[in-house]
């Protein structure tokens, strides 16, 4: 019997130890369990924090470049004199954007928020704020930062984690070099002035307008408005969109009875000229909307990048001598040996389009274009340029070039004849 008992008594102990060791084992299998968890939800956080972080700096990334750009080429792309005033204007375009502490914490919200997983949000405090480093004697912008974002990763309403960390980028590393002109860069080009009339029209590309003597004057030209100098850009009792980098004339724009919209939210534009003429017509109202920079000679900008502009119509002054020449007519249509891809004419007369039109036109005298017509190229008058209404003018430097490389390949004036060729008047400007 009392053997038999200590066999009990040893059995109910080795079996109380199992039951421990295994309660043991698995609490130690659940705090393995929650520790591999909690250090997968770092991992999910952190790994959160590194996203969102990323998305911040690209989006910061992007709006500096774009502003960037924008002001290179409102200042006209200025040269190497407009550094300062540059980085002048760069700065405070950034501090009006983000130097207020409550909009930028702000801003910095909606661009998480755009994001499907909203986990990591921008803490409440403390708040975001804006640091530019410029050096003031060497004119360079070593870099902008936002100091102090903190963002809050949110579970169930509450706060888990946080971080707190500064973004760091580059300041703009724009190119001052004084620009060369291109004759490529323009494509709607009037020596004594650009009319436009008729139902709303649009031009995509860069436009020049020459001016005109008063004796020069036509009759139809008179109820534009236009004062001296005569020429330049007029707008008669229409709307008018012009999109590209430049608009310039020696001239003035005038704008009677019309809308006319410079540039848009996108692509901004340059505007030179002498002034502005606004005025209505009877009972038609005249404005203009300009998104970009309007550089005006009479005094009313404080500055202007003369120097581009200089060279502009020192470039213009002789093609304008070059075309001046034409003797005779040539038109692609009529010239069963052309093979060419785009259409071209060169004309000592005026030149009159009814129907559409991809080419190049160059003539001594006035391009019109009717109603209803729309053209893709180059159009240069030695005169004027009409627009009659509802024309879409859009540019194209690339048919220039294919039909010069054409004009080339096929031998030039020794095999065509000279002044059947673009390259004869325009050369390689």
């Amino acid at each position: 019997m009392r053997s038999y008992h200590k066999q009990t008594v040893f059995v109910i102990f080795f079996m109380s130890i199992t039951v421990i060791s295994v309660v043991l084992v698995y609490i130690q299998m659940i705090g393995v369990t929650k520790m591999l968890a909690d250090k997968q939800q770092v991992k999910t956080m952190d790994d959160e924090f590194d996203n969102k972080e990323r998305i911040l700096k690209e989006r910061f990334q992007n709006v500096l470049y774009k502003e960037a750009q924008d002001i290179y080429k409102e200042m006209g792309q200025p040269g190497s004199a407009y550094r300062e005033e540059y980085y002048r204007q760069y700065i405070k375009r950034i501090d009006g954007l983000y130097g207020n502490e409550e909009k930028l914490k702000d801003i910095l919200k909606s661009w998480l928020s755009e994001e499907t997983d909203n986990a990591v949000v921008i803490g409440d405090a403390p708040k975001p704020h804006l640091e530019m480093d410029f050096d003031e004697d060497r004119a360079v912008m070593s870099s902008v930062k936002i100091e102090d974002i903190i963002l809050w990763y949110m579970e169930d309403g509450e706060v888990k984690d946080q971080r707190m960390f500064d973004l760091t980028l580059e300041g703009p590393k724009s190119e001052f070099e004084d620009e060369e002109v291109s004759l490529y860069d323009y494509n709607l080009i009037g020596f004594k002035g650009i009319y436009i009339t008729g139902d709303t029209s649009s031009f995509m590309g860069n436009t020049y307008a020459g001016t005109h003597l008063y004796e020069e004057g036509r009759e139809e030209e008179v109820e534009y408005g236009e004062k001296d100098p005569y020429g330049g850009i007029n707008v008669l009792r229409t709307q008018m969109a012009f999109c590209g980098d430049v608009v310039a004339t020696e001239g003035d724009i005038n704008i009677k009875g019309s809308f006319v919209s410079f540039g848009d939210e996108e692509d901004k534009i340059c505007l030179y000229a002498n002034t502005m003429n606004v005025q209505d017509d009877f009972t038609l109202e005249s404005e203009y909307k300009l998104n970009g920079k309007a550089f005006l000679r009479d005094g009313s900008v404080k500055y202007t990048n003369e120097a581009y502009y200089k060279k502009l119509f020192d470039l213009m002054k002789e093609t304008e001598g070059r075309i001046s020449v034409i003797m005779s007519y040539y038109g692609s249509d009529e010239d069963p040996a052309y093979t060419g891809n785009y259409q071209k004419i060169i004309s000592n007369e005026d030149v009159v389009l009814k129907k559409d039109y991809k080419g190049v036109i160059i003539t001594a005298g006035n391009i019109t274009i009717e109603s209803d017509i729309n053209t893709e190229g180059l159009l240069i008058a030695g005169g004027r340029i009409y627009l009659k209404g509802n024309n879409n003018i859009v540019s194209d430097p690339d048919i220039l070039k294919d039909i010069m490389e054409y004009e080339e390949s096929n031998g030039g004036a020794e095999n065509s004849g000279f002044g059947r060729n673009i390259g004869d008047y325009i050369n390689k400007l």
